[in-house]
């Protein structure tokens, strides 16, 4: 799933407009649940890398109230305008959005309390850089939190297979190699060895029901899925379409929705006492 810095901001900057908005909205549910996973405290500073349309910060600082202070970074544009106005509209407009890379934070050393990292690790090219920044701009004792997964979310239900054959048949996805790691000893493993210690990790889902085979298509386009789809020859993605839909038939509940869900790990460490960076 890994791309070039570059790459992942340009596909979620034509993502923008639908991101969160069509669709289930998981994207908020794991924020959610990672705040509360890394402990946000009233009053802290926290920083969102990769922070998209800000629902990590929206969840934090809701938690570190009116004493504490945020501050979202991304690479897109387009996202952070979402952020922007989402923040407003919740009363949090003292909170600073810059277009910045992770793995050159233009950031002072122990500024923040707590660093947010939400499905964006396994979009930077470099995550163990991305990380050793962090750890950089968190405080001594400071915490970071990190929720992502390295694989799509129909490759973690069985019920979605004929989803990923169906893209690697239209040649946009690997072949099938070897079970995918633990993304819970995958991601605490990389934090470790950027210097976090107290590392502990916890794995959560959350349901993706669907009202149509309209709705899944829409929202299948308003995230880093988009970049599957895009690959697919224009003349061909009519047809690729048709076979997928017809595929979801087998994934109708007792509801008549469509269902699917995604996991993902999410891991919470923290910097050393004493540490200068």
């Amino acid at each position: 799933m890994r791309a070039s810095s570059a790459g992942a901001a340009s596909v979620f900057a034509r993502a923008a407009g639908s991101y969160n908005r069509v669709g289930p909205r998981h994207f908020t549910a794991f924020a959610r649940r990672l705040v509360a996973y890394t402990g946000v405290r009233a009053g802290d500073r926290v920083l969102d890398v990769g922070a998209g349309t800000g629902e990590a910060l929206l969840a934090a600082t809701a938690r570190s109230g009116p004493r504490g202070w945020a501050v979202g970074v991304d690479l897109a544009p387009a996202m952070l305008a979402r952020a922007a106005a989402a923040l407003r509209a919740r009363g949090h407009a003292g909170a600073r959005l810059c277009v910045m890379d992770a793995e050159r934070l233009a950031l002072g050393g122990g500024a923040f309390d707590v660093v947010l990292c939400a499905f964006a690790l396994s979009s930077i090219p470099r995550p163990e850089q991305a990380l050793r920044e962090i750890r950089r701009v968190l405080r001594p004792g400071g915490r970071v939190g990190v929720v992502d997964t390295a694989a799509w979310y129909f490759q973690q239900d069985p019920r979605w297979r004929w989803h990923a054959e169906a893209l690697r048949a239209a040649g946009v996805l690997p072949a099938a190699g070897a079970p995918a790691a633990d993304d819970r000893a995958t991601l605490a493993g990389t934090l470790r060895r950027a210097g976090f210690t107290a590392v502990r990790a916890t794995e959560t889902a959350v349901d993706l029901p669907f009202r149509d085979a309209d709705e899944w298509w829409r929202w299948s386009w308003s995230h880093g899925s988009r970049r599957l789809f895009e690959a697919v020859p224009p003349g061909q993605l009519a047809g690729l379409k048709a076979e997928l839909v017809r595929g979801l038939q087998g994934c109708r509940g007792a509801d008549g929705r469509f269902h699917g869900t995604m996991r993902a790990a999410i891991v919470r460490g923290q910097t050393p006492w004493g540490d200068e960076g």
